[in-house]
């Protein structure tokens, strides 16, 4: 009835509407388009009749009796419109989950048939290759899009936080609260008797907090990495429950999570369940290179008061040959959980937000970790008989990687460097993290249900099964106690640690006063190292050694030509020198001569040389260059190319703007590539008139003299003085001596 009061819409061929639609009808399912899809197409079909009857035009009694008499038109009818819903689910789960719709073969027919379920088994198995692997970099994408892949902080904003972190005991209260981490690989077994002990519940002692951790709720080897068991789950689920209710404290269940065979929960007391607030879950698989998940980590966050937590339950790589491989897991873990929070990376839990694990006060890193211990089965099992498992400690890879992420290089951590972990390479893993002390046998690998090792596969005996952790001040957590229980069912035995740890209360109003406060002296602090960097670039500008001060008198004296002459000693007074008469072509041979010479290109440029614009009124007339060249150079016949012509410069000259040849000594023949830039000086269009010669100054020259060590060093490296003369410009100021070069 509540169907048929939503009405439905419709409007004439004109647009007008003659009635309106006053609702919809939501269909949902936990984890499926698909039976969504099906029940809508339903939905529609008894709309469709609805809506026939109302309109009143004797259509739904001729469906119906087009359809108890199996007719063509009905026939097509059906066709068209459950194919119409299909196409619709098919579309929809494509965008969704990268195939068709589950049972579309169903919406189609009205039938279940084996090719049917043949198409939803290829479906479903391309579905999880989609969402494990296809569409990582998609979800990349978008996460770095959303911003949830930032990193960029603030560096103000990160002083500010540095600083209120030393100041929070000045608007922060402090109590402590009791926390329990359990950790148990159950290999694949059924839950039988409790054990309220490992959960940390004792006679008169219960935790506050309660996180736990289960490994292989499901037989692995059989199910691989897609199976996930619900009644397994929720089996082991109800077991942990009892045994958190055996006494007569209250718990409730703060946050779980679930991928594959791993389990992770954490419970806390009734009363302490309203102050916990920030809740988040993240997971990281790590099996497959990261396409699985019968190997990886699950992460609960959350705040409780105004301290952060962050519990993490692992399974990592198995073998005795995986040490790198678990290293590598544990960054793969650190680094890609990311809750995102809006503080970002770098909003530490001071602030009540934090986006990746180090982003917490309190961090818990416990479950199968899977360290072995590098020893041999033998050693180790005459040590074990013995009771001296503390030796096979001294070679444990975890309680090595520990040691070495606290002081790489000290004595401790290299005791063993040359022996079990000789080869072993960099370290990069549980940095900062702290484990209790261990005062029990190894927790792997026994013969399930028997108190003996497993020898038949070749297995060291070793702890597996671990509980570490950090905090950002190592005073805030004190581990009580660190224990291992027996429950003989699987090959692990199950592994419990109780901490105490501190956790905060802020004041809102006094924590505001002090930011406040610690803003004003920042600002105030970088106003003062403005002024003295004011005061430092002033006096590096007086001394000219400041790259960004004014241009210098020796910048002016670099940048200015350099005269050809010989430049006067610092005690000779500035003067002008003279500027010889302009030079002209020889008067024996033509400037341009027809010539048969064969074309050939010594140069890249297979164009004319450009043309350079005719010099205005304003300009002074250029002298033609001199040709101080010997030898034909090839090139194109005719005017205006030619041999060029052929003379021996005067003494005291160059033959070359970049020659260093000696004054005065006989110049070689220079050969120049036709088209380059220089032969467009020299055989370019005819020059102008020369110039007429200027008087020389009445100063009269002081006697040529041998290169004193103040003369320009520039004077005879200038090309362009070379090239067009002596420049009539007066000598740049001597720089002062206090200038550098």
């Amino acid at each position: 009835d509540k169907f048929f009061k939503l009405g439905y819409f419709v409007c004439n061929k004109d647009g007008v509407v003659l009635r309106k639609q006053k609702g919809v009808f939501r269909t949902n399912c936990v984890d499926c388009l698909d039976r969504t899809n099906v029940v809508q197409t339903l939905l529609a079909r008894r709309s469709l009749e609805w809506q026939l009857v109302d309109k009143d035009l004797g259509l739904s009694v001729a469906l119906k009796q087009a359809e108890a008499n199996n007719d063509q038109g009905y026939q097509d009818f059906e066709f068209y419109f459950k194919n119409i819903w299909s196409d619709n689910g098919d579309a929809i789960s494509t965008q969704y989950a990268g195939t068709g719709a589950l049972k579309s073969e169903f919406t189609r027919t009205g039938k279940r048939n084996m090719m049917g379920m043949i198409d939803d088994g290829v479906k479903s198995v391309s579905r999880y290759y989609i969402n494990n692997i296809s569409d990582i970099v998609k979800q990349k994408a978008i996460d770095t899009l959303l911003g949830v892949e930032s990193r960029a902080v603030d560096e103000r904003l990160t002083t500010v936080k540095e600083i209120m972190k030393i100041r929070e005991s000045e608007y922060s209260e402090y109590q402590d609260v009791s926390v329990a981490c359990a950790t148990y690989n159950v290999n694949g077994t059924k839950p039988r008797e409790l054990l309220p002990e490992w959960t940390g519940i004792t006679s008169g002692s219960y935790p506050d907090i309660v996180a736990v951790s289960l490994q292989e709720m499901v037989d692995l080897d059989r199910a691989f990495v897609t199976a996930i068991d619900p009644n397994q789950i929720k089996a082991w689920e109800d077991w942990i429950l009892r045994n958190l209710s055996s006494g007569p404290v209250q718990y409730k269940e703060v946050m779980k999570g679930s991928l594959v065979g791993l389990f992770v929960a954490v419970y806390a007391k009734a009363d302490l369940v309203d102050h916990i607030k920030e809740k988040r879950l993240g997971e990281k698989k790590t099996g497959m290179a990261g396409y699985a998940g019968n190997k990886g980590a699950i992460a609960i966050r959350f705040l409780l008061k105004d301290s952060s937590f962050c519990f993490v339950g692992a399974h990592m790589a198995a073998g005795e040959e995986m040490f790198e491989k678990r290293n590598q897991e544990f960054q793969d873990v650190w680094n890609g959980i990311n809750f995102g929070l809006s503080g970002g990376r770098g909003a530490k839990a001071t602030e009540g937000y934090g986006d990746l694990i180090n982003d917490h006060e309190h961090v818990f890193w416990f479950g199968d970790l899977n360290y072995r211990v590098r020893m041999s089965l033998v050693d180790a099992n005459d040590n074990l008989r013995c009771d001296n498992w503390r030796e096979l400690l001294e070679v444990d890879e975890l309680r090595y990687v520990l040691r070495k992420s606290k002081k790489p290089d000290s004595e401790e951590a290299n005791s063993v460097q040359n022996g079990p972990f000789a080869n072993v390479g960099k370290v990069d893993a549980f940095a900062d993290f702290e484990e209790g002390s261990i005062n029990f046998p190894p927790t792997y690998k026994y013969e399930p249900e028997t108190t003996r090792y497993d020898t038949e596969k070749g297995r060291t005996p070793s702890w597996c099964d671990r509980v570490l952790w950090k905090s950002d001040d190592p005073k805030k957590i004190r581990n009580l106690w660190y224990r291992r229980y027996e429950l003989l069912a699987s090959d692990h035995r199950p592994v419990g640690a109780l901490f105490e740890a501190t956790v905060r209360i802020v004041n809102r109003a006094k924590q505001s006063e002090v930011r406040e406060q610690v803003l004003k002296e920042l600002m105030e602090g970088q106003a003062e190292e403005e002024k003295e960097s004011a005061k430092d670039q002033e006096v590096a500008d007086l001394v000219g050694d400041s790259p960004t001060g004014a241009t210098s008198d020796f910048a002016d004296f670099v940048a200015a030509p350099a005269p050809v002459a010989s430049s006067p000693s610092r005690n000779t007074p500035t003067k002008s020198l003279p500027t010889p008469p302009p030079m002209s072509l020889p008067p024996t041979q033509p400037a341009f001569a027809p010539s048969s010479a064969p074309v050939a290109f010594a140069s890249p440029f297979t164009s004319p040389p450009p043309s350079f614009p005719a010099m205005t009124a304003s300009q002074p007339a250029m002298a033609p260059m001199p040709t101080y060249y010997s030898g034909a150079v090839p090139g194109p016949t005719g005017p205006p190319f030619g041999p060029l012509p052929t003379t021996q410069p005067p003494a005291g000259s160059f033959n070359s703007p970049y020659s260093t040849q000696v004054p005065g000594a006989a110049a070689p023949s220079t050969y120049i590539p036709p088209n380059s830039f220089f032969s467009s000086f020299l055989a370019g269009p005819t020059p102008a008139a020369p110039a007429a010669p200027v008087p020389a100054p009445t100063v009269a020259e002081a006697p040529p003299s041998p290169r004193s060590a103040d003369a320009n060093p520039f004077a005879d490296l200038n090309p362009l003085s070379s090239m067009f003369g002596k420049v009539n410009k007066p000598l740049p100021p001597t720089p002062p001596s206090s200038h550098r070069m």
